[in-house]
């Protein structure tokens, strides 16, 4: 059981529900106070009475909240201190792997001076690669692209005259205006003999085989002395190109070389090989060449 004791004059305080004791005197409650502005006494216990003025405890409060605010003021300067500090190191940090890294590029390029000479020599053949590819840009292996243009004839006509009209590294070869036309990179106009007349069309489609062939135009048609004489001009592209000091074409040449020498014209038997004549299985891998041979 509580008592409430009032702490103001009995016509200030404001009605309330509970149980009222004799006027002006203790209000006893069972329970807990529902006023604020009243004091609860415990029957028994200490009687205790709060007499300091709101101001004081309003002062307090505030004193309260400036030390709080302090303390608080003290762990941000701790905290910004411990930061400065961390960068401060990481800085020092990295300013000693920095000065590390310039000693060792000092090192590096003092012993790249005792190769100087090495160093000018490589220059000097890439240099020299250089000039070559571009050099040879547009070079024609002619010994090898005739011996090609003389198989694609038919048999009995020979090459007597060639003239060759190419581009170079510092201008290129004219294109032609009309529509439909290839792109080229030179021409050839060749003249070829025959003891019968020879058939034009034949001759064309002969070329269309030829490496770099774009097209062709045949000339005039000759008979002196019992032997015919035409004139063919013939367009072709970058693919006549020798290209001998690129090193991925010259690679690509020695892979299809290489292949060529691997189909030597060998023929793959269709008989088995227990089958043979003479009872010795024929070669080894039922094969026989295009010769006969075993």
């Amino acid at each position: 059981m509580t008592i409430d004791i009032p702490t103001r004059a009995p016509e200030q305080q404001a009605p309330e529900g509970g149980r009222r004791g004799l006027k002006g005197g203790p209000q006893i409650n069972f329970g807990r106070s529902r006023s604020a502005g009243k004091l609860l006494l415990e029957v028994g216990g200490q009687p205790r009475a709060n007499l300091l003025p709101p101001e004081i405890i309003l002062k307090r409060k505030q004193l309260k909240t400036r030390r709080a605010l302090r303390v608080g003021v003290f762990f941000v300067f701790v905290a910004t201190a411990a930061a400065c500090v961390g960068v401060w190191a990481l800085a020092s940090v990295s300013q000693v792997a920095l000065t590390v890294a310039q000693d060792q590029e000092a090192a590096l390029v003092k012993q790249q001076l005792t190769y100087g000479e090495v160093r000018d020599v490589q220059s000097t053949i890439a240099t020299v690669q250089a000039g070559q590819q571009v050099g040879s840009s547009t070079e024609i292996n002619l010994k090898t692209y005739l011996a090609e243009l003389q198989k694609t004839l038919p048999s009995g006509v020979v090459l007597t005259t060639v003239s060759i009209e190419t581009g170079n590294p510092m201008s290129a070869y004219p294109q032609s205006d009309l529509p439909l036309q290839g792109a080229r990179v030179g021409s050839i106009t060749f003249s070829a003999t025959s003891k019968t007349l020879p058939t034009i069309p034949d001759w064309l489609r002969g070329l269309e085989g030829l490496r770099g062939f774009v097209d062709a135009t045949p000339g005039s048609v000759k008979l002196e002395d019992g032997v015919y004489t035409a004139q063919v001009l013939m367009h072709i592209n970058a693919d006549a190109f020798s290209q001998r000091f690129d090193p991925e074409h010259v690679a690509a040449e020695a892979a299809r070389e290489a292949a060529e020498a691997l189909s030597d014209g060998t023929i793959k038997s269709m008989t088995p090989a227990s089958s043979t004549p003479d009872g010795t299985g024929g070669a080894t891998d039922g094969s026989t060449t295009d010769e006969g041979g075993q």
